[in-house]
């Protein structure tokens, strides 16, 4: 029980991180492209 919930706590993990990597790329990106525009 302990191998499994290592695993599904490191896929939690995952997807945290690939959520915070795609709302960084979508938000925080184009802010910096209107900054470089200007």
């Amino acid at each position: 029980m302990q191998t499994l919930r290592a695993f599904l706590r490191g896929i939690v993990g995952l997807v945290l991180t690939g959520l915070l990597a795609g709302l960084y790329a979508f938000f925080i990106e184009p802010a910096l492209r209107l900054r470089v525009r200007r």
